[in-house]
């Protein structure tokens, strides 16, 4: 029997996104920055060695970094001139009106981006860290996952274009683990809400505290596409969390109920841990959406992230379905 806790959501002033910006960033952007951005240099690349024989197929442990003196980026350049081509066509059809794409071979590291120092309102990508950070305290609470929470009622007062098809119900209960199970596959707004009030504000402080960095207070926190990849590494690398508990939330990932963006654009066997963020408008704003992550291409996993804004979320969705379709299209060439 998990142990109860009754909680009753107040949306007064708050949203998922501004609740994520601060539980979920506990583990993020400075720790990222500071460990994971790497000049690219066509003489000098970073070669990431990983450990072959994981015992998971969603991970593939870092354990050194080699340097080798040069790297063919023709297949990269590729990859690059077309994503180009198609972002500069859709933006002359009105398609969209801004995009950045971040592009990683997550065997051995090269990279590209477009635009990739342009800032976006991250959304629901939020919840990708907030995710590391729950998992962080189950790792030191093996009971963590197993609480439970009553849930009393009280919605998110935030806007979806992609609601979730299945919502959590007042006067049910749910267990830490369950709730996390819905706000990643499903996207659940007040499941999010419910999770972030079983983190203290001593706990955020802190946490910004050890990684020398300012808490996003509100809803129009930034970020690039490039310092959000850093989250997707950190997963597939399992270099803060352990392995386990990187590949379990790579695996919740990877069954987002979520289908268009990213999963559009490669077959359906292929196997892609992702997440999905909107901001959703309803004057002359331009919206935004967003789908992040790993692509399992079969011995060679690659990471796309692609962040857009525009008037219309099919039109924005389309954008990055196509952006996937070309990448996967040139990575099974033989990159």
């Amino acid at each position: 029997m998990p142990m109860l806790f009754k909680q009753k959501i107040s949306t007064r002033g708050m949203t998922p996104l501004s609740l994520c910006c601060a539980a979920g960033f506990l583990f993020g952007i400075g720790f990222v920055a500071g460990v994971y951005f790497f000049p690219q240099s066509p003489r000098n690349e970073i070669s990431e060695v990983h450990e072959t024989n994981s015992s998971s197929s969603f991970i593939n442990p870092l354990l050194a970094c080699d340097q080798f003196s040069s790297v063919s980026n023709r297949q990269l350049n590729s990859i690059k001139a077309g994503v180009s081509k198609y972002l500069s066509s859709a933006q002359k059809e009105n398609n969209i009106q801004m995009a950045s794409v971040y592009f990683r071979d997550l065997n051995n590291g090269p990279w590209f981006g477009i635009d990739e120092k342009e800032t976006f309102i991250p959304g629901s990508l939020l919840k990708v860290p907030f995710l590391i950070s729950l998992f962080k305290l189950a790792e030191q609470d093996t009971a963590f996952l197993k609480k439970g929470i009553l849930y009393e009622g009280g919605r998110a007062d935030y806007a979806q274009q992609y609601p979730p098809s299945v919502k959590i119900e007042e006067g049910k209960e749910y267990t830490i683990g369950e709730l996390i199970e819905r706000m990643i596959k499903y996207s659940d707004n007040d499941a999010t809400l419910l999770l972030s009030q079983m983190i203290s504000t001593d706990q955020i402080r802190a946490s910004y505290i050890e990684l020398g960095i300012d808490s996003p207070e509100d809803s129009n926190y930034v970020i690039t596409v490039r310092t959000y990849a850093s989250f997707f590494r950190i997963l597939f690398n399992a270099t803060y969390l352990n392995q386990e508990m990187s590949a379990r939330a790579l695996s919740l990932l990877s069954q987002s109920e979520f289908k268009d963006g990213l999963r559009a654009g490669v077959p359906k066997e292929i196997v892609i841990s992702h997440k999905f963020g909107e901001r959703w408008t309803n004057g002359n704003e331009p919206s935004q959406l967003h789908d992040c992550g790993i692509v399992y291409y079969p011995n060679h996993p690659y990471l796309l992230c692609v962040m857009v804004r525009g008037k219309s979320f099919d039109q924005m969705s389309t954008f990055i379905k196509d952006v996937s379709k070309i990448v996967y299209t040139e990575v099974d060439k033989g990159l």
